[in-house]
C-alpha cells in the first residue's frame, strides 16, 4: 500500500492518506541456495538461468504460487474414494482440496465487479474464515491469475461477507471461483538487476516480483 503524509496537527496528529489504488502484491526471494556443486546444483543454477532469460527483462509475466498453507482455512489434504465409495485399482485415493469457495454476489465495485473491495462467498472448508486468509481467482477481462487478502468478515446467510485488498482486477461476478487451496497471482520482475546469480564456491540467487499491472492486450 503506498501512502502519503496528510500534514500534521497542531496536537501532533499526522494523517495518512493512502494513494496507491488499494496496493499491489510484492514478493521477494532471498538467498537461493545453488551451492552444491553436483549434478542436482548444476540443473537448479541452470533452471535459475533459463527462468531468468524467459521473463526477458520483466517483460514477461509469471503465475507466482503463495506457499501458505499454514494460514489457510484447512486442516490438510484428505484422500477420498470414487463417488461409489471404490479407490483406484492399487486401492489409492483422489487427493481432495482443502477448501473451496464460490462468488455469491458482488457488494461493491463498478461494472462487471472491477475494483470490488466486498463480496459475498460461500466456502466449504474444514475451518471457519477468521480473517487474513488469502485466496485467487482469474480476473474477468484477460486479468489472468489474480490473489486477495480478506481483512474483514461478516457471517452471512449460506457463507461470508469478506473485506479484501487490493481490489479485484479486471472483474468477477457471482458463480466464479475462489481458489483458497493454490493461491497465485500473476506478477512480473521488478528489473533486469533484481535477480542476480552469485556465482563461487557457494553460489546463491535473489529476485524480486511485483503484480503485473500493465492493461491486458485485448484481442
Amino acid at each position: 500500500m503506498t501512502t502519503t503524509s496528510g500534514g500534521v496537527s497542531l496536537s501532533g496528529y499526522e494523517d495518512v492518506i493512502g494513494t496507491g489504488g488499494g496496493g499491489i502484491w510484492r514478493a521477494d526471494l532471498t538467498n537461493a541456495d545453488f551451492g552444491d556443486r553436483d549434478d542436482e546444483g548444476r540443473a537448479a543454477t541452470l533452471a535459475w538461468r533459463a527462468i531468468n532469460a524467459a521473463m526477458q527483462g520483466g517483460s514477461v509475466a509469471v503465475d507466482l504460487i503463495f506457499c501458505d498453507a499454514l494460514h489457510q482455512p484447512v486442516t490438510g489434504s484428505s484422500r477420498v474414494p470414487h463417488s461409489d465409495q471404490t479407490p483406484f485399482g492399487d486401492d489409492a485415493l483422489y487427493r481432495s482440496s482443502g477448501a473451496s469457495g464460490t462468488v455469491l454476489a458482488v457488494v461493491n465495485g463498478q461494472t462487471g465487479g472491477n475494483r470490488a473491495t466486498i463480496l459475498d462467498i460461500a466456502l466449504t472448508s474444514a475451518c471457519p474464515l477468521l480473517g487474513g486468509e488469502r485466496f485467487s481467482y482469474q480476473g474477468a477481462n484477460g486479468w489472468g491469475s489474480r490473489a486477495a487478502e480478506i481483512f474483514s468478515i461478516e457471517p452471512i446467510s449460506g457463507g461470508y461477507r469478506v473485506a479484501i485488498s487490493p481490489p479485484i482486477r479486471g472483474g468477477i461476478k457471482a458463480g466464479d471461483a475462489l481458489d483458497f487451496d493454490n493461491i497465485r497471482c500473476q506478477m512480473r520482475r521488478t528489473s533486469p538487476a533484481s535477480n542476480p546469480l552469485n556465482m563461487g564456491a557457494f553460489s546463491s540467487g535473489s529476485i524480486s516480483f511485483q503484480e503485473d499491472m500493465r492493461p491486458p492486450v485485448q484481442p
